[in-house]
Order: C-alpha cells, then structure tokens, then sequence
C-alpha cells in the first residue's frame, strides 16, 4: 500500500470575543483528511479557573482536549480520519476579554495499492 499526499493547506479561523470558534474541513470523496498539526488558544484569559475542552470530530469519532487561559493547545499531527469525512475543529467561547483562533494544516491522502 502507498499512499498518496496532495501539498499541504493552512486553514485558519477566528471569531469575536466571547463567541465559539468553528474550522470546517471538507471532505473530498475518496480521500482522508490527515491533519499535520493544529493550534488553538485565546488571546485573553477565559473568566473559568477550568480549561475549555475543544473537540475534533468527523462525524463518528471525536476527540476532545483541555485548552488553558491565555495559552494555546494543540497538537502536531498526523492524525487521518474517514475517507471522504468532513472534519470539524471546535473551541469554545472564552469569554467576554477572550478571543479564540484557530490554526491548522492538513494534507489530503489516497490509498493506493503499489
């Protein structure tokens, strides 16, 4: 099995304080989404003592990770999903002083029998 890698895609995304911050991914029929890597964080400190949890789904599995005040979360990758699944990456609002973004980059990948 080889598998084939189109160029890698920044994506980003951000939203008005206090407001959720969703990045969508969409799928491409007959091709996995492989995520290379991914920041998020807020530019204020959220008003919870508590991390917010961002998730990460394509529909059937998703994955959720803690992400502190005033200090970004992520991961470095590569994590595939489902052919042809559209990926969501979401961080919750932060509060009133708190703006989220997203940073992201993925490739898109092809099974092929060698």
């Amino acid at each position: 099995m080889h598998v084939q890698l189109q160029a890698l895609t920044p994506v980003g995304a951000t939203a008005a304080a206090n407001t959720q911050v969703v990045l969508t991914i969409t799928g491409v029929a007959g091709f996995h989404i492989m995520l290379a890597g991914l920041r998020l964080g807020y530019s204020g400190t959220p008003p919870s003592a508590s991390p917010t949890r961002a998730t990460i789904s394509d529909g059937t599995t998703t994955m959720g990770f803690p992400v502190g005040g005033n200090s970004d979360g992520g991961f470095g990758g590569p994590v595939r999903f489902a052919v042809g699944a559209t990926v969501t990456v979401t961080l919750p609002a932060g509060g009133a002083a708190a703006v989220g973004d997203i940073a992201a980059g993925y490739y898109l990948a092809k099974d092929e029998e060698v």
